[in-house]
């Protein structure tokens, strides 16, 4: 029996996940300090994977998740800018259906984490709006329909899939270690 691809893709993409999901450390908690690192890496990767998205000409709900993550960070009052020109932090992949579908999936498929945060913040009773959880919730069953539409009718190179997405978790691995480095950086420098 043939192993459906979205799963092969899961599999495949799964120990780049595993690293993302560990910059953010959320297993010790919700905290200001590492959702603020979690808004401006996914603002960041948001921004330099839109033109990827935009050429899917579908709703990647990316305008409204980007618009979110600016009004999460200002109520943290976080002074974070997105810096177009950081280094090492570029995407280095054609713009063709096959790499933006792996870019889709990643941002599609961050929902399910997004159910799980919002259930975290809901037991600590956390005080925060956390408008762009609930944004990517609220659009969490359109963007996941859209990925099973394109997964099941459209042709593309499956290689090309899963290397995509693998850069993609990549890119948001290395944007995150960067925030890392420049709010330690800016600490020692206090």
């Amino acid at each position: 029996m043939e192993i459906p691809f979205r799963k092969q893709l899961h599999q495949a993409t799964q120990a780049e996940h595993n690293a993302v999901e560990a910059i953010f450390n959320f297993n010790e908690g919700l905290q200001h300090a590492n959702l603020e690192v979690f808004y401006c890496t996914m603002l960041s990767a948001r921004h330099r994977c839109k033109p990827l998205l935009d050429e899917l000409q579908i709703d990647t709900f990316n305008a409204v998740l980007i618009a979110a993550l600016e009004k999460d960070l200002k109520h943290l009052k976080s002074t974070f800018t997105y810096n177009e020109d950081a280094p090492s932090l570029t995407m280095n992949y054609a713009n063709n259906f096959s790499n933006q579908l792996g870019v889709f999936y990643v941002f599609a498929g961050s929902s399910a984490g997004a159910k799980i945060l919002l259930n975290m913040a809901q037991q600590h009773a956390l005080k925060h709006p956390f408008y762009y959880l609930n944004a990517l919730v609220k659009s969490s069953k359109a963007q996941m329909t859209t990925l099973k539409t394109l997964l099941n009718v459209s042709s593309f190179n499956t290689d090309d899939v899963i290397s995509s997405a693998k850069n993609t978790f990549k890119l948001i691995q290395n944007i995150g270690t960067y925030e890392l480095q420049q709010r330690h950086t800016k600490l020692q420098n206090t």
